[in-house]
């Protein structure tokens, strides 16, 4: 039987969720603003959030930021999540090859988040945020877990509205059906602009035993520099660290995307 959710609950998430590092402080009006929700009602929460640890006044006045006590929740998580660990020095040594910026993203539910990231030396760089979830739909690193997911999944998940970032996201089932079934044959996604304006990603899926995809690999940069023809040509390399990854996981090889199987089958002939 379905449960249905607390609604008071799921609204005081997205009150939290709302603070970020981009956004470290926000005021009891600003926050109303944000959630829609009364100004009496907003700041019920707040005093609930407080009396719990979860927040803090600020030192501006009427501003409130988030507790440190929220570190043991991102404490849990990292110990819980230790891909994150591993894969760091397969990133850094990516990110000192490509100059682009690597990150690790992690499917959590219908979505994907940001756990780790190795950011790019240049100037004009991709910064992605650390913690932030995006549906499964949107940018290579998503949707190339979306792929390898099975059918059924992939279903339950075009069948609700899909959410636009950009004018580049595609929100149309039908075509969102045919990138999928071309990611999986090669193995790899790359996209252009469809969270973020300018950026363009390349991504590998990290695949368990079964073959369930349980997070991905990413490089990013901006378009101008990080060209479609330079984003194909470190897919194999990309494709290769997220074998590893997905190996020690699981402690047995994940199976081989078709291209990838397709490509070797050829070497063994010309050999």
């Amino acid at each position: 039987m379905a449960q249905r959710p607390i609604k008071s609950v799921a609204k005081g998430i997205d009150l939290l969720f709302l603070f970020s590092g981009d956004r470290p402080r926000w005021t009891v009006g600003e926050l109303a603003a944000a959630t829609r929700l009364p100004l009496s009602t907003t700041y019920r929460y707040l005093v609930t959030f407080r009396r719990h640890g979860l927040i803090q006044e600020d030192g501006l006045e009427g501003a409130y930021r988030l507790s440190p006590r929220l570190l043991q929740l991102a404490e849990a998580v990292a110990t819980e999540h230790d891909l994150a660990r591993r894969a760091r020095p397969l990133m850094e040594r990516l990110g000192q090859r490509t100059r682009e910026t690597v990150q690790l993203v992690v499917r959590s539910g219908d979505f994907g988040t940001c756990v780790e990231r190795a950011e790019s030396p240049e100037t004009l760089r991709v910064r992605p945020e650390r913690g932030r979830s995006i549906p499964l739909h949107a940018g290579a690193s998503m949707k190339v877990i979306l792929a390898f997911l099975p059918a059924g999944e992939q279903n339950r998940l075009l069948a609700r509205p899909l959410e636009r970032f950009t004018e580049h996201t595609v929100t149309k089932p039908r075509a969102l059906r045919r990138e999928l079934r071309a990611i999986r044959e090669a193995g790899y996604a790359v996209s252009f602009q469809e969270i973020y304006p300018g950026v363009r990603a390349v991504a590998a899926p990290i695949l368990e035993a079964r073959g369930m995809p349980i997070a991905s690999l990413a490089i990013a940069g901006p378009g101008d520099r990080f060209t479609e023809r330079r984003a194909r040509a470190l897919a194999p390399d990309l494709m290769r660290g997220a074998r590893a990854l997905g190996t020690q996981s699981s402690g047995a090889p994940p199976p081989t995307p078709r291209a990838a199987r397709g490509r070797a089958r050829a070497r063994r002939g010309r050999a």
